[in-house]
């Protein structure tokens, strides 16, 4: 039994079980602390994964494991792990780190999160809520250790919406609130391309032959569908050349530092050949003026990185290329392509948006109570702030 004081990062702690029906073993957790522990849970994962129906490209193995190498530093890891009988039956990928609240220093256990995974959710398959009952009972139990458990952009129809409030309550907890998050936009991938086509709006179909025309009176112009890992793995130097030159490069988007750029590399060598998607590349003569990186999970396409080289706007090259793309993955093994954003230009392409939820729940300490008080002032005044620039 791990003491509530022990502040060691050991690779692995076992928790006393959790409350389960009589007729089924209980549900047992072990913490994992360390990358190589992690790494040894690629075929459990993979196995949990392929029964998990809200499982995305962002609660993969491969991705988790490429995010912690690229940005764990000053993090601790706190990979919670499930098992019944001796067998995993869910996973939860936490870590904890120390954030600022209202000029207070705030530890912060969540989901891995950066600009990288805008969408958060655990592995919780089989016996959702036991094994979240398991999760609070196990942080409840080691209150000292941290101050707020934070979820953010979680879909509905993740158990995480449903059952973690009842699972808080049950260990004397305050219900956390889900609040509005983002959301995510879904093209649905049906019927033939051209009928897709014409149902986008007017203006957007005259634009495109417009920009096409433009690219055209420059020269030559092709669109590179890059399917190996290899050959993707080879284009991402000109990538990320050509996020230098995007609009991007001037954005807390932007994707320069080195560490973005490993975890990108890194992430297409370590995920499965099932969940490499493609990068397109648009180039006019030699010159690449848009690239386009995708994941795959299961029957959904997603986007990771899309740049445009700012000096050819005038022919519209993320238009053009977000056509071509479509038209590729159009007809093959993918239902849907999900943008893995909502924006405007993101919205021409029709399709529908998944609204996401995030929530915190505080720790039942006396320092963690007055975050939590100064984090519902801060959320009433941002509300009334809100609803004077309505009025």
């Amino acid at each position: 039994m791990v003491r509530a004081s022990d502040q060691s990062t050991d690779q692995t702690r076992r928790d006393v079980p959790a409350a389960a029906p009589s007729d089924r073993p209980p549900v047992e957790v072990e913490e994992i602390g360390a990358l190589e522990a992690l790494v040894s849970l690629k075929q459990p994962w993979a196995l949990l994964l392929a029964d998990y129906p809200g499982a995305t490209i962002f609660l993969t193995h491969g991705l988790v494991c490429a995010w912690w190498r690229a940005f764990g530093s000053g993090k601790r890891l706190r990979i919670l792990v499930f098992r019944s009988a001796g067998r995993i039956i869910g996973i939860a990928p936490l870590m904890q780190r120390v954030q600022w609240h209202l000029g207070a220093p705030t530890r912060c256990i969540s989901p891995l999160r950066n600009k990288h995974i805008l969408r958060e959710d655990l592995l919780l398959p089989e016996r959702p809520r036991e094994c979240l009952d398991a999760m609070v009972s196990y942080f409840a139990e080691r209150r000292w250790q941290w101050d707020r458990l934070s979820f953010a952009n979680v879909p509905e129809q993740s158990p995480l919406f449903g059952l973690l409030a009842d699972a808080a309550r049950r260990r004397g907890l305050d219900a956390p609130t889900w609040r509005p998050g983002r959301t995510h936009w879904i093209l649905p991938i049906q019927g033939d391309f051209a009928d897709y086509v014409r149902t986008l709006s007017k203006k957007l179909r005259q634009e495109l032959r417009r920009h096409q025309t433009r690219l055209d009176t420059l020269g030559p112009s092709s669109h590179r569908d890059l399917q190996s890992r290899t050959d993707q793995l080879a284009a991402l130097d000109g990538v990320f050349a050509l996020e230098r030159r995007s609009w991007k490069a001037q954005t807390r988007n932007a994707a320069l530092t080195p560490a973005d750029q490993g975890f990108i590399r890194d992430l297409l060598q370590s995920l499965g050949d099932n969940q490499l998607g493609r990068t397109m590349l648009t180039t006019q003569s030699d010159w690449l003026i848009a690239a386009c990186v995708t994941l795959a999970q299961g029957d959904t396409l997603y986007g990771l990185t899309t740049y445009y080289d700012a000096d050819a706007s005038f022919v519209g090259p993320g238009a053009l290329m977000t056509q071509e793309l479509l038209r590729r993955i159009w007809g093959g093994p993918w239902q849907r392509f999900d943008f893995n954003g909502d924006t405007p230009f993101i919205r021409r392409w029709g399709g529908h948006g998944v609204a996401h939820y995030s929530t915190n729940l505080f720790s039942n300490t006396v320092y963690a109570r007055l975050l939590k008080a100064g984090w519902r002032r801060r959320s009433s005044r941002k509300r009334a702030e809100a609803d004077l620039r309505k009025g």
